[in-house]
């Protein structure tokens, strides 16, 4: 017996209602969060901005957005509710960032609602430091050492470290806690291509209760002596005419060589004349 129109209508109501509702709901925002958490942050400290799901599905990705919107990061995952993004703040007055998640639907993307902003405060690095070379030379040749002076401005206090930064390697230069000298002298000795190039430094000041990098100096050029690649080159150069000339001497007189004699070719080495005697054919 066919159900009365009515019940029939209703119940194709109530299900059209149902689809309706499950392609409109949306995921809920995720959190934003920061760690280290200061007061206030200096321009080139390094932060770790996590952003978490609250929800129980499986999430697929992750997007983190600056304040203007633009995207800073995209990490697809799988299974995970948090990922994590370390960010350099930058010399801003304010750095803001916000978060989404992501899962697919079938072969849709579905994006969660955009977490609130987080915002963070950031001031001005301590003053970048002098840079200089003692024994300062137009260039230098391996063997050779200078010194790297690296002063911090007049009037600067509790500092912790020196570092140095070249364009193949980073220097740390410790500090004892009862040594109050703002300037570092590291003798480098130049042994290698990474003890050549650009050079800078930055000291490290205890400040808000944590330390803090400088900004960096000038950079400094320290040049190798073109003398030293020039008799590399040399020195490679004649190296492989020597024995390319061996080697063709060598080819020469070492090869096999063919003799016809009577329509027969015999094959014999000739490495010396006086050594071996020739094959008489039969």
């Amino acid at each position: 017996m066919d159900p009365p129109v009515g019940i029939s209508s209703s119940i194709t109501s109530s299900s059209q209602l149902e689809v309706v509702q499950e392609e409109t709901v949306e995921l809920s925002p995720p959190e934003i969060s920061v760690s280290p958490k200061h007061h206030q942050y200096y321009e080139g400290e390094k932060v770790q901005l996590s952003c978490t799901a609250k929800i129980k599905e499986q999430v697929n990705g992750y997007r983190f957005f600056d304040k203007s919107g633009s995207v800073m990061s995209q990490v697809n995952v799988i299974g995970f509710w948090s990922s994590s993004l370390y960010v350099s703040v930058q010399k801003e007055k304010n750095e803001t960032f916000s978060c989404e998640y992501w899962k697919w639907n079938a072969s849709e993307e579905v994006r969660s609602q955009r977490s609130e902003e987080i915002t963070l405060e950031v001031t001005e690095a301590p003053q970048k430091p002098s840079l200089s070379l003692n024994q300062a030379l137009p260039r230098y040749t391996w063997g050779d050492h200078v010194t790297l002076v690296c002063s911090a401005p007049p009037g600067e206090t509790n500092i912790t470290e020196f570092q140095y930064f070249g364009d193949r390697q980073t220097i740390q230069a410790w500090k004892s806690p009862k040594d109050t000298n703002t300037t570092d002298m590291y003798n480098l000795n130049i042994t290698a291509p990474k003890d050549t190039g650009n050079f800078m430094c930055a000291y490290i000041q205890f400040r808000s209760g944590r330390n803090v990098r400088s900004k960096k100096s000038d950079p400094v050029f320290i040049e190798p002596a073109g003398i030293s690649w020039i008799r590399i080159m040399a020195t490679g150069g004649a190296f492989f005419t020597i024995n390319g000339l061996i080697f063709l001497i060598t080819h020469y007189y070492f090869l096999p060589k063919v003799s016809q004699r009577n329509d027969c070719h015999q094959l014999f080495p000739v490495r010396s004349h006086s050594q071996y005697t020739p094959i008489q054919p039969k």
